[in-house]
């Protein structure tokens, strides 16, 4: 998959009818990774309500959704960013050309929807896919999938029934670290002369242990804290989604793949940097890394940011703003080197 974008305009459903338009979804893949921002002005939409995204595939007259992210609303406005595999939406195993738009969904009842198949949204055909593969093939891959869903379930809160699909990706990526255990324990299974398909107890219990003592230890790296050779620690934020920030300078950005270097020459992020003295780097929670650029929310700076590629808004109380609310504008940007 090359590199993709294109703007899809939302539409608000009331009473399975479609309203007016609400505000547009931008969706960009490059190197296999779909990011996808949607941008509305809803009026009436509580703050701190949860907004589920999620891409469809039609299948019988119905429309299939494959959760792919989640985000909190800001007063009367959803604005978010939400990272997936391009070829792996959601984890589904379903590219993203195969899908026929997105719906977002809030928790006070709203549904707001978009689509790019040109065959018409009914709300009432929607329902949420549950991601669950057929227990076929060899006696590893069953291993695989039955050690991987209890431990899914055992680290689900109770209080909530959506999976955390950054999680998902962390235990499919230590599964893919397994396959040569898992290998070798398929071809010891296949030497006894009574094998059965199906996975003796104790089997599944040993590679259960394997992959939570391999998860464990890669939630102890991920929480250790990242040494970086510039860059100022600082907390501009209350949430847990950006677990580690910097304030950085345009010369920073040295440190980058070329392609972000050429960033100190973008216009928005010298005018912020100008009338703030900084900028802002942090690491998400799931792996990524942001850049930010203090700024206002108003119409004028957020047509200004948009146009040179800053598109999302986060606000912070640090940021004190002449008019509108302060915070920052950001991107999704590359890991500097070493990271």
């Amino acid at each position: 998959m090359g590199y993709r974008r294109f703007i899809a305009y939302v539409y608000e459903y009331r009473k399975g009818k479609k309203e007016d338009n609400c505000g547009f979804m931008k969706v960009e893949v490059r190197n296999h990774m779909c990011t996808i921002e949607p941008h509305l002005q809803v009026g009436n939409l509580a703050a701190g309500e949860v907004c589920k995204v999620y891409g469809f595939v039609r299948k019988e007259g119905l429309m299939n959704g494959i959760l792919l992210g989640s985000c909190k609303t800001e007063a009367n406005r959803i604005e978010c960013l939400v990272e997936t595999d391009g070829t792996d939406m959601g984890g589904s195993g379903i590219p993203l050309e195969k899908m026929g738009g997105m719906i977002l969904l809030t928790e006070s009842g709203g549904f707001f929807g978009t689509e790019w198949d040109d065959q018409t949204i009914r709300p009432e055909n929607f329902k949420e896919s549950i991601i669950k593969k057929e227990e076929t093939g060899t006696v590893c891959e069953i291993i695989k999938e039955k050690a991987e869903e209890k431990l899914e379930n055992e680290s689900k809160p109770e209080t909530d029934s959506t999976p955390d699909l950054d999680d998902r990706h962390e235990v499919e990526d230590v599964v893919e670290q397994m396959q040569d255990d898992l290998l070798e324990a398929e071809e010891m299974i296949s030497d006894e002369p009574q094998a059965k398909d199906e996975p003796t107890v104790g089997e599944i219990w040993e590679a259960e242990q394997k992959i939570t003592c391999r998860v464990n230890t890669k939630q102890e790296e991920k929480e250790k804290t990242i040494a970086l050779p510039f860059g100022q620690p600082f907390c501009p934020f209350q949430d847990s989604d950006l677990n580690q920030c910097w304030k950085i300078t345009p010369q920073d950005l040295a440190y980058f793949p070329r392609r972000q270097c050429a960033l100190r020459n973008n216009r928005f992020l010298q005018y912020g940097y100008y009338n703030f003295g900084h900028l802002l780097l942090c690491h998400r929670s799931n792996g990524r890394y942001i850049l930010g650029v203090p700024g206002s929310y108003d119409q004028q700076e957020q047509f200004m940011a948009g146009m040179f590629g800053f598109s999302c808004f986060k606000e912070s109380n640090c940021i004190k703003a002449k008019k509108g609310r302060g915070g920052y504008w950001y991107r999704a940007i590359d890991p500097p080197a070493g990271c």
